[in-house]
Formats: structure tokens, sequence, C-alpha cells
């Protein structure tokens, strides 16, 4: 089995072992809109461990930002440390 992600403008897959999925009907389904597919970004596929870079420089932005909003609020005295 994969986890499908999808980090800014590329896509990738990511192993996830074997899974193991109980009961008699599983079934997935889907219709596929041609015209909403072409009209989708070009995106580019890349593999696990460039996804999981990127999917880390996200995550260090986020904190970083959070961070920020966080000082800002306690130079303001509207947090408490």
């Amino acid at each position: 089995a994969t986890s499908f992600r999808r980090e800014q403008q590329v896509i990738g897959d990511i192993p996830l072992g074997v899974q193991i999925v109980r009961g008699e009907n599983v079934v997935m389904m889907g219709d596929v809109d041609v015209e909403k597919d072409k009209a989708l970004p070009v995106l580019t596929r890349l593999g696990s461990d460039e996804i999981a870079a990127l999917k880390k420089q996200e995550d260090k932005k986020q904190a970083q930002a959070a961070m920020a909003r966080r000082r800002k609020l306690l130079e303001q005295g509207l947090c408490e440390d």
C-alpha cells in the first residue's frame, strides 16, 4: 500500500508496507470528468525521499511562522509564556 502526497506542484507515493483490508465487499469506484481533468495543473512526480524533504521544509516554515505569531502576541501582552 502507498500513501499519496501532494506538496506544492509535485506529487509522489510513499510506500507504507502491507495493509490488510477486512470485509467481503471492498470496492473503489469513481468517474473521470475529462474536461475537468484537462484543466488541472501539470504536476511533477517525485520519489518518496524528495516528497518527505519538501514536507519537512513546509513543516519548518509553518513552525517558524507560528513562533513569530506567538512572539508578537507575547510582546503585546496577549499571551502568557
